[in-house]
């Protein structure tokens, strides 16, 4: 009886390692598939939250608007939290470019939600 049980142990190790991928392997030959493949472009949206940054943001939605991504696939939000500055001046320069700014009047920061 021993010798049946470290037999059968062998038989199951030697089968976890090669049996069963051996055995995928065939069924895979035996009953293939097409793979149908496609390119999927999802649609992108990036939230930008911003305070008086009317040195970077010129810079940072240039950056954005020069990435290789079709442009109907993406939206840029600009999130302005109270901004006193030119900011919201800057961003409204780029809304026929796709750019959309939410302007919040009230600075807000991280004290609640914001939308």
């Amino acid at each position: 009886m021993p010798e049946i049980i470290f037999i059968g142990s062998i038989f199951l190790v030697f089968f976890a390692y090669f049996g069963y991928p051996a055995t995928l392997v065939l069924v895979s030959w035996i009953r293939g598939r097409d793979v149908k493949s496609a390119e999927i472009l999802p649609t992108v949206s990036f939230i930008v939250t911003v305070h008086n940054e009317e040195a970077r943001i010129q810079g940072k939605l240039e950056n954005t608007f020069s990435l290789d991504y079709p442009k109907d696939r993406f939206q840029i939000l600009v999130a302005s939290d109270g901004s006193n500055d030119r900011t919201n001046q800057i961003v409204r320069g780029y809304t026929d470019q796709g750019a959309e700014l939410v302007d919040l009047p009230d600075r807000r920061g991280n004290h609640g939600t914001v939308f």
